[in-house]
């Protein structure tokens, strides 16, 4: 077990670290084991970007940055994450997470990234609080509603289609330079599995990412954004679901939508930080929907 008068070392991650990384990381459920093997398939991730604690031969703190461009201020800039942090219980108070944080924004910054941004959940307190004393506020909360399915869903004239991470782009551009922050990669979609575009006609305006049971995220370029929810509750109610989930940040663009169509409206506690790099930055006239930015 770890002593708490026993010296602490701090280094980026190197070859030959992920099992000593992985036994620290894995009896607190938070990441699979192969995804973390495979990390650096994301070409945005660096060795140095992973800050680890040490103590002895063993692993007591972590955390793990990311980068993503995304549109924000009137051009695409590149939005740091923090995200797998975590230090030995046993240790914590110590300034270990302080000191991974620090390393975590220095080297953020020498990337040139314009903003950082984690999630926490507000029943954390403690986590919310060290956030907070290290520079960081609320940017964005997440809200759930919940759409019960209908027997008779009136006409729409948008139509739902599998389409592409590519097809989505331009869409998905639009939809940022319309001040929503987005991750704006084609592999922000995954495998672009339950990717569907909304067409009116032969004009793609929108695309959501649909599992039949839950909308994980929903741009809308068109005129008349709230005619998509129809359908989508339709689509849903001919899978056999009897009702859908559908995530948005509380306050932001698809929560006012929804609320007439929800049966339920639940704010789930989980809470995106923002900090920013260098000189203050605004993001007060922007309304983030939530999940667009991908942190670990």
């Amino acid at each position: 077990m770890p002593t708490v008068g026993s010296r602490v070392t701090y280094r980026h991650w190197q070859p030959g670290d992920d099992e000593a990384i992985l036994a620290f990381l894995l009896p607190v459920g938070w990441i699979a084991r192969q995804v973390y093997l495979d990390k650096f398939s994301d070409p945005l991730l660096e060795a140095q970007g992973i800050h680890l604690a040490w103590q002895g031969d063993r692993v007591v703190g972590h955390v793990m940055t990311c980068r993503r461009p995304v549109f924000m201020e009137g051009r695409m800039r590149l939005l740091g994450g923090i995200g797998q942090m975590l230090v030995e219980e046993s240790l914590r108070g110590m300034g270990i997470g302080r000191m991974l944080v620090e390393r975590a924004l220095d080297y953020l910054t020498s990337k040139r990234c314009r903003a950082v941004s984690l999630h926490t959940n507000r029943g954390l307190e403690r986590a919310m609080k060290f956030y907070a004393a290290a520079g960081f506020r609320v940017w964005v909360e997440q809200v759930v509603h919940v759409l019960e399915r209908r027997d008779s869903v009136e006409k729409s004239t948008i139509a739902l289609r599998s389409i592409t991470p590519e097809e989505a782009m331009p869409v998905r551009l639009a939809w940022a330079r319309s001040n929503f922050p987005v991750w704006c990669e084609a592999r922000a979609f995954g495998s672009g599995e339950g990717l569907l575009g909304t067409w009116e006609g032969d004009r793609l305006v929108g695309y959501l990412q649909f599992n039949g049971e839950q909308v994980m995220q929903a741009a809308f370029v068109g005129e008349g954004p709230e005619r998509l929810i129809n359908p989508v509750i339709r689509l849903a109610a001919q899978r056999g679901a009897a009702s859908i989930t559908w995530h948005a940040a509380l306050g932001g663009f698809w929560d006012g939508l929804l609320k007439e169509f929800a049966r339920e409206r639940k704010v789930t506690g989980q809470v995106r930080f923002l900090r920013p790099l260098g000189r203050d930055l605004d993001l007060s006239g922007q309304r983030p929907s939530w999940g667009t930015v991908g942190t670990w």
